[in-house]
């Protein structure tokens, strides 16, 4: 059995949501007689909007929030923010129903999901509402 490298857990607390040995989640290898490692070496943690972010969505002025990936859709529209004003680019057709679904007065979607293709509809996007 390889060891991990040094300065790394030999196994993690808890498994992060959606990965297959979480028990929430079905347990795929926990279901079944597998020597599994667990190493959790990627989590993303919901961080609270700054206060100054919270500010300007609460303001007049439109924005344009660039929307990579579902979880942060969703985390997006439990928040108690009238998102009618703003904008989202969605990185795809699924996150781009998540927005609707938030209420944001207009979503666009990006052609491939890939960061050139959110940059092609962010760019010109922000050249307009800059003038």
């Amino acid at each position: 059995m390889r060891r991990p490298a040094k300065g790394l857990p030999r196994r993690a607390a808890a498994a992060p949501a959606g990965h297959p040995h979480n028990p929430r989640h079905g347990g795929a290898f926990s279901q079944r007689p597998l020597s599994v490692e667990n190493l959790v070496i990627y989590e993303q943690i919901a961080v609270p909007l700054r206060a100054e972010t919270l500010n300007h969505l609460r303001g007049s002025s439109p924005v344009i929030l660039p929307v990579f990936s579902a979880r942060s859709a969703k985390l997006l529209g439990g928040l108690a923010l009238d998102w009618r004003p703003h904008q989202a680019v969605a990185l795809s057709p699924a996150i781009a129903a998540l927005c609707q679904e938030a209420g944001f007065g207009q979503v666009t979607t990006a052609a491939r999901p890939n960061r050139k293709a959110m940059a092609a509809v962010i760019t010109p996007l922000m050249d307009m509402k800059n003038g």
